[in-house]
């Protein structure tokens, strides 16, 4: 019986729920108090400022784009090699940078390589100040061809001599041993850039310090230079044409780019010591030239090197040293006595 009271109370509440309806809404209250008020905060930085310190297209940094137009970076001639990994850390902006970080060489294909540019040296849009214009690195260099006993420190030309220098010779001549070395490759030698090589000079520079009547030393160039390359190569522009960001030391119309060159000697003397020792290493290259020919190390044409024959490791070595001398383009003016003393010894070798 209880039951049955329990369940129709339970179901009278129920049909008495379903029909109440809500009412009208009752009228708005009275506002609350304001809080009380904040302190305002400083206003943040205008970010136009921040990008102004760079690009503010003030005429010094048109004047370096310009430069940088004439330069050979610029032309990017070679950056397709950076599709290939034993050639990227040179031949592209990222594998250089790659190998900055990495403390030594990479090896590293890139399937979209960036030519050299400006974020290649300097460490663009990392800081959003003027200090992204610092160079990436000024730290001595290793030999890539003796990385264990050779070291170089050019001051801000360290910047420049990672890539600078000879790659590694494979095969190395060795004037103690008496066995021969078959050519294999027609590519053999420093390859394009083995400037740092020749301004280190005496036993720094990958080439074989024969005997002979010319005693090895450096010229001044060597100990002068606190900063290598970038002393002379990016002394104070001529227009857009030699020096700054163009990194040559010559134009067509304009001659010699002299503005590195005059802290240490007059305009006048510095282009007589251009010609004279241009002129003397091209006479011994030459001669050195032609002996090799004549001993079967290049074809008749003077540049193409013979393969698929063993030479005696003198030979070897005057080869070396002759190609390094060719591919540091300076015709000796980077070390005009070291160059001298290696092209008239290994010529007399050949003899």
């Amino acid at each position: 019986m209880k039951r049955i009271i329990l369940l129709l109370a339970m179901g009278v509440a129920i049909f008495m729920a379903s029909c109440t309806k809500e009412g009208p809404a009752g009228p708005k209250g009275d506002p609350g108090t304001n809080g009380t008020n904040g302190v305002n905060g400083e206003d943040g930085v205008d970010a136009s400022i921040t990008c102004g310190e760079c690009h503010d297209l003030s005429d010094g940094l048109v004047a370096i784009m310009a430069q940088y137009e004439h330069s050979k970076h610029y032309e990017t001639e070679t950056a397709f090699e950076g599709s290939r990994g034993t050639c990227s850390p040179c031949h592209t902006s990222q594998g250089f940078r790659g190998m900055i970080t990495s403390g030594y060489f990479n090896d590293l294909a890139y399937e979209n390589p960036a030519p050299i540019n400006c974020r290649t040296c300097h460490k663009i849009h990392e800081t959003y100040t003027s200090e992204d214009w610092n160079f990436r690195t000024t730290a001595p260099v290793r030999s890539r061809n003796d990385s264990v006993n050779t070291t170089w420190d050019m001051g801000k030309g360290n910047t420049c001599i990672n890539c600078h220098q000879s790659r590694n010779i494979s095969p190395m001549p060795n004037l103690a041993s008496t066995d021969s070395i078959k050519l294999t490759s027609s590519r053999f030698g420093p390859h394009h850039g083995p400037q740092a090589n020749m301004l280190a000079g005496v036993g720094k520079s990958s080439c074989v310090e024969i005997p002979g009547s010319v005693n090895y030393m450096n010229s001044s160039h060597t100990n002068l230079l606190t900063d290598g390359c970038v002393t002379c190569h990016m002394g104070a522009p001529v227009g857009t044409l030699a020096g700054g960001h163009t990194f040559t030391m010559y134009n067509e119309s304009e001659g010699y780019a002299l503005n590195g060159c005059t802290p240490c000697h007059t305009t006048a003397d510095a282009q007589a010591l251009i010609e004279n020792s241009q002129t003397e290493i091209s006479d011994l290259l030459t001669q050195l030239q032609t002996k090799l020919v004549e001993k079967g190390l290049l074809k008749a044409d003077g540049v193409s090197i013979v393969t698929g024959k063993k030479f005696p490791q003198v030979q070897m070595a005057a080869l070396l040293n002759y190609l390094t001398i060719i591919e540091d383009k300076s015709m000796g003016v980077h070390n005009v006595k070291y160059s001298k003393a290696l092209l008239t010894n290994s010529y007399e070798a050949l003899n």
